[in-house]
């Protein structure tokens, strides 16, 4: 009957060893378990934050490419209006020797 409840006895302390053991396997799980939630909250954080980053700058970089395109279409309209006006002076220009050419002409023919 010792024996038997030495038997006992033994194979009681090595099921509650299993169990501690379990139970610290079980703890280092949860620990790891909530290290790797911890990672993941903050890769989604960095994302985030990327991704909020890159549209701002996606959005800085349209309103960079719209001022540009409004100064490109001004500079465009204002070369227009400077040969226009290049024209218009050359053109004054000739008229103005004509009509002294002219004058010169009539002067001549009333000799």
């Amino acid at each position: 009957m010792v024996e038997e409840f030495e038997n006992l006895r033994g194979r009681f302390e090595k099921a509650v060893g299993e169990i501690r053991a379990m139970k610290r396997e079980l703890r280092e799980s949860h620990a790891h378990q909530d290290e790797l939630e911890l990672m993941t909250l903050a890769l989604r954080q960095e994302a985030k934050q990327h991704e909020d980053g890159a549209q701002a700058q996606a959005q800085l970089m349209a309103a960079r490419i719209e001022d540009l395109t409004q100064k490109l279409s001004a500079a465009e309209r204002q070369v227009g209006f400077l040969f226009l006006l290049k024209t218009q002076e050359l053109r004054s220009r000739i008229l103005v020797k004509i009509f002294y050419v002219w004058n010169l002409l009539a002067c001549f023919a009333y000799l």
